[in-house]
């Protein structure tokens, strides 16, 4: 805070941001427009978490709206960041959906709690734990994790362990698919055409262009994704199937020369039948 004086009035001026002063009817004192804009005030209103909420609740009553959405599909399995605005409206729209945190924001937060010199050692620990051969294997490295750093740095485990629930959800599908569940990596990507474009543009002008524009972006970076790792397993995963720690037998073991009508679900015998 710095004070000058205006009109022989004391005036306390918030250093930072510059903001455009004018001048308060019927006095000789300056004011501040944008006053509301303030860190104090907006901590009050939630750090801009209400305005965000209904625009992302549009989009996703948007996508749930439209035919052969995911929840026509089955279950649907939401990835995303801790943004409390995307999962307070995705509980709205899909309450029956799974949620999946993302690693690489997960473990950038909590890399951010810990002193630089730790922060490679502890980097590939975590790594450790997201790449785990199952839930119990993933559950044990991170015990030993949280048994190192937790007399120290509290604050790093707690942001770890604080989402234990959604950190593991894609080890309930195929194995051949947690490289693309674990991670908000395959949007991020594309996203970034879009970041990089409007970086260098400086702006879009106005809505209107601004959305042709990612429009165009995004319609080029689409011929460059490719099929996720085993597509023949999706209409299973569609069905409902689940695979324990990716595991993606479905029928027993049985000898070679045995000859056993098996039970099969009949909501799953047309998935299967056509892997």
């Amino acid at each position: 805070m710095a004070q000058t004086l205006v009109g022989r009035q004391k005036l306390r001026l918030p250093l930072g941001r510059w903001r455009a002063f004018q001048r308060s009817s019927g006095s000789g004192s300056l004011s501040l427009p944008h006053a509301h804009r303030c860190p104090a005030r907006r901590q009050q209103r939630g750090g801009g978490f209400g305005r965000r909420l209904p625009r992302v609740k549009r989009i996703l009553e948007d996508a749930s709206a439209r035919p052969q959405t995911a929840r026509d599909a089955g279950t649907p399995l939401a990835i995303a960041d801790g943004a409390l605005g995307f999962w307070t409206a995705l509980r709205d729209i899909y309450p029956e959906a799974e949620e999946q945190r993302c690693w690489v924001h997960k473990i950038a937060n909590v890399l951010d709690k810990l002193p630089k010199r730790l922060q490679p050692r502890a980097k590939s620990h975590l790594h450790e734990i997201m790449r785990a051969e199952g839930r119990q294997a993933a559950l044990e490295e991170l015990t030993r994790f949280q048994d190192e750093y937790e007399v120290k740095y509290p604050k790093a485990v707690d942001c770890l362990t604080k989402d234990i629930d959604t950190l593991f959800t894609f080890m309930d599908y195929p194995a051949a698919h947690w490289l693309h569940l674990r991670t908000t990596n395959a949007i991020e990507s594309t996203f970034a055409t879009v970041k990089a474009r409007t970086r260098t543009t400086k702006g879009a002008g106005s809505r209107d262009a601004g959305l042709a524009m990612a429009f165009k972006l995004l319609t080029q970076a689409e011929r460059r994704w490719r099929r996720v790792n085993s597509p023949h397993l999706v209409a299973l995963v569609a069905a409902g199937v689940k695979f324990p720690d990716g595991e993606t037998r479905i029928l027993p073991n049985l000898p070679s020369d045995s000859v056993v009508n098996l039970q099969v679900d009949v909501a799953l015998e047309p998935a299967i039948h056509n892997i």
